[in-house]
């Protein structure tokens, strides 16, 4: 890595300045600009609080199944390579919908801006088939319509196809429900998977480093296996009070969303065994941040101990304060709104 490169190190200044700049990419700020808080907009009523309408959960009529929907955007690693690139889109969404304590169950697949007739788009097309298929023998699910749809409008047959994945799982009764936000103070956060090396096709990669996207992000389809079993156990034995995917941002802006909206930090300390930058802002699969109850401490170790499932004590969460490798950084309550790209 270049001096121009290595911007994240042990200068906690330095690591602000990422943070910073970071926050002003829409994609990643903790407010959502398009979220309104209206009842013309929010017309679920049959859950009191946001955790449940943010999760997409619907309730199905005369049952107490409740279903949970989730979805996946994929364009800006779709060129490098389709097929790869369908499979991880789909782990990305099955974990989420397993975090948030459900059953997958289904998905959907749609591809926008085909051009029917360039040779490129339609083996993309082919590509992203295949990809299907090899999510659907391994995890064993199926693709609800047993077709891909997809969209071709002239006036956009000049731009690169998009990739949307669309899932729904099923929760059984809403007390199974695993929020994505931290609940209390003191509980303890720790990382499920191991950290490594790997920063490629992240948003640090491209905004910070301002490298061209050429490799996709580590993942390996038999650890997602693995890490969604786990946590079927976890939510079972009531072990967690939130779980969270990595992905868009990586693991603090991760913790980051975990916290915001309900106004809780978190105290953490980094894995020296791999960089600041690829800890801390890598967007590789095979990970979940969860925070536990020191009630459920003990419990929670050794269930991950005794399924060989690799994990990491991060820290726990604060009233508000954010630290990393105890240095403060601020508090949630910050307002990210104004803050400008560096």
């Amino acid at each position: 890595m270049s001096k121009d490169q290595n911007i994240v190190n042990d200068n906690r200044l330095l690591v602000k300045d990422v943070i910073e700049s970071m926050l002003a990419l829409p994609q990643l700020s903790p407010v959502n600009y398009f979220r309104v808080e209206s009842d013309e907009i929010s017309s679920n009523k049959l859950f009191e609080h946001s955790d449940e309408v943010d999760a997409g959960m619907i309730k199905i009529a005369n049952s107490s199944e409740i279903m949970v929907s989730a979805t996946i955007v994929m364009e800006r690693l779709l060129r490098i390579s389709p097929q790869a690139s369908t499979e991880l889109a789909l782990a990305q969404l099955i974990r989420k919908i397993y975090c948030f304590g459900a059953r997958f169950s289904a998905y959907d697949i749609v591809i926008t801006n085909v051009n029917i007739s360039s040779p490129l788009h339609m083996e993309i097309v082919d590509a992203i088939k295949e990809g299907c298929k090899r999510i659907s023998r391994k995890f064993d699910v199926p693709m609800s319509h047993q077709k891909i749809l997809f969209t071709c409008d002239p006036a956009t047959i000049d731009q690169m196809p998009t990739l949307v994945v669309h899932g729904l799982g099923l929760l059984s009764s809403q007390e199974d429900f695993i929020t994505s936000r931290f609940k209390t103070k003191g509980n303890n956060i720790y990382l499920l998977g191991k950290s490594i090396e790997d920063i490629q096709g992240s948003l640090f990669q491209k905004y910070i480093l301002t490298e061209k996207w050429n490799s996709l992000m580590r993942f390996d389809l038999d650890v997602e296996i693995k890490l969604k079993e786990v946590l079927e156990g976890l939510v079972r034995g009531r072990l967690i009070a939130s779980a969270n995917p990595l992905h868009r941002g990586g693991l603090f802006f991760s913790l980051l969303r975990a916290g915001y909206d309900s106004g809780y930090g978190f105290d953490i300390t980094t894995d020296m065994s791999v960089s600041p930058e690829a800890f801390l802002f890598g967007e590789y699969l095979g990970r979940v941040v969860v925070s536990v109850a020191p009630d459920k401490d003990d419990a929670f170790i050794d269930y991950m101990t005794s399924h060989n499932q690799p994990f990491y004590t991060l820290g726990h969460v604060t009233k508000g304060e954010i630290r990393l490798d105890d240095q403060s950084y601020g508090y949630i309550d910050k307002d990210y709104s104004d803050v400008e790209l560096k």
